[in-house]
């Protein structure tokens, strides 16, 4: 069960960088 909330949460973090990058770029 950890091991499905940690890799949930390195995808969000994931999703959330990926984001900042755009709008810096933007």
């Amino acid at each position: 069960m950890k091991i499905i909330f940690l890799t949930f949460f390195i995808v969000i973090n994931y999703i959330q960088a990926a984001s900042l990058e755009e709008i810096k770029t933007a």
